[in-house]
This record gives C-alpha cells, structure tokens and sequence, in this order.
C-alpha cells in the first residue's frame, strides 16, 4: 500500500479509533510512518457503534497499543 502513494505520509490521524475494524487497523500498519510518534488514534472504547461492520471498540485501541508499542496513552477522564 505504502508503494502505491506517491509520497509516504509523514503523520496519520484516525479520529473515531474504537470504529476501526481489523482490515483498517491492519492497512494503517502499512501505512504508518516508521518514525515514533507520527500517528495519532482518538477513540472512545464505550462509543464503538459500527460492531455490525466489524468494528471492535476496546479491542481495536488494544490492537493499536500492540501495533505501536511506544504509543503514549492518554486517558480523558473529566469532559
């Protein structure tokens, strides 16, 4: 997939994370930067409303963490 872009992408931002099913999370491991740091997942695990489309909620921000071991998780507690 990165091939295919005619220039790499130097920062990826997924907002709505909690809907991403495992084909999404799998093409954005493909198409990450290789530095730390460059992309940015959003998600609120108690929101996830396409599970009828695959998406996994809680698992797909676990599936993140794994993907991207020196992810930094920030957890907003008070709106």
């Amino acid at each position: 997939a990165r091939a295919r872009l005619p220039k790499s992408p130097s920062h990826i931002l997924v907002d709505e994370f909690q809907d991403t099913n495992p084909l999404q999370m799998a093409l954005l491991a493909l198409l990450a930067p290789a530095e730390p740091g460059r992309v940015t997942a959003v998600g609120d695990d108690d929101q996830c409303i396409y599970a009828f489309q695959g998406a996994q909620g809680a698992a797909a921000l676990r599936a993140f963490l794994a993907a991207f071991p020196r992810a930094e998780r920030v957890t907003l507690e008070q709106n």
